[in-house]
């Protein structure tokens, strides 16, 4: 089956309950968001996905809080985005319509569309180097002094070793480990939290 009969029969399964919002996060990682996500006023999601972590992320937000949550959607061969219409149908069943603002586009073209600083970052976008290196120069630099940024596949959990070889885990050693403006905080599975000086 293609990849498109795949999304197209999942988004189905959704619909009738029978299935689930995918996400590439695990329950303790989601947990660990909601931690750092709780209070705060400002957030940013790199990589919406279908919804799972964005709404992780806004119910744990001050009430008055707001999240962008960033992501390309990008089509498939039926000129549809299955993955953009459950994490909308999500962030709906959630009650978060008036918390979260999604907008389609890629991370690094994201820099220029939306302006101002965040108390709170999740990256789970672009994975290769390349876009790890973007996400990373373009957005701590808006991580206002306490505020955190939390990476996914930064660190070798016990049940996917695979992530030894993403972009973002070899990045984040090589560079964002030993970066001075930020304390690492916590490591749950493959997420690391880092916190602005």
């Amino acid at each position: 089956m293609s990849s498109t009969g795949r999304a197209f029969f999942h988004t189905v399964g959704y619909l009738m309950g029978s299935e689930s919002a995918a996400t590439q996060t695990t329950k303790a990682e989601r947990e660990t968001i909601r931690r750092f996500a709780a209070g705060r006023k400002r957030g940013l999601e790199l990589g919406v996905f279908e919804g799972v972590s964005t709404v992780v992320i806004a119910e744990s937000l001050a009430q008055d809080g707001v999240l962008t949550g960033v992501d390309p959607f990008i089509k498939g061969r039926l000129g549809i985005c299955w993955g953009e219409f459950i994490a909308r149908r999500n962030i709906r069943r959630a009650q978060l319509t008036q918390k979260v603002n999604l907008v389609k586009s890629f991370s690094h073209d994201a820099l220029t569309l939306i302006h101002g600083t965040f108390d709170f970052i999740f990256v789970d976008g672009d994975h290769s180097p390349d876009g790890i290196r973007r996400d990373w120069q373009g957005w701590s630099e808006r991580v206002t002094k306490g505020g955190v940024m939390l990476l996914h596949d930064t660190q070798i959990p016990a049940h996917n070793p695979a992530v030894a070889s993403l972009g973002s885990y070899q990045y984040y050693q090589d560079v964002i480990a030993s970066d001075e403006r930020f304390e690492v905080v916590a490591m749950v599975e493959s997420l690391s939290v880092l916190q602005r000086r």
